[in-house]
């Protein structure tokens, strides 16, 4: 199965690469900013990410199909202004990029009669 993967352009860990693994096992190494369509092996259950000791979230891969879009997303400013020395996991999160749906109306405009 091929999915897209798409890392934000953050400032935490900007020049540093994040290691993803599915299952458990190192497929490919994503930088800020990059996106890339990857091979996802048949019957695989998650998708996480790694740096150094630390670890970020599990994703499951069962309910996500061929051609959909993960989105790895740092913290914001004052998120990551909060990380600490003895941490045990990335602040960066892993999520399925889910469209938003948006509706137009016009607002409350009068018509002139």
């Amino acid at each position: 199965m091929r999915i897209q993967v798409s890392r934000d352009k953050s400032w935490y860990a900007r020049f540093r690469k994040l290691e993803l693994h599915v299952d458990d096992e190192h497929l490919f190494d994503i930088e800020a900013g990059e996106a890339m369509i990857i091979d996802i092996p048949p019957n695989a259950k998650t998708i996480h990410g790694k740096m150094d000791w630390l670890e970020m979230n599990l994703l499951s891969l069962e309910n996500i199909g061929a051609g959909e879009r993960i989105k790895i997303e740092g913290p914001s400013f004052w998120d990551a202004a909060k990380v600490r020395p003895g941490m045990k996991s990335l602040p960066i999160r892993l999520r399925r990029d889910e469209k938003e749906e948006t509706t137009s109306y016009l607002g409350n405009r009068q018509e002139r009669t």
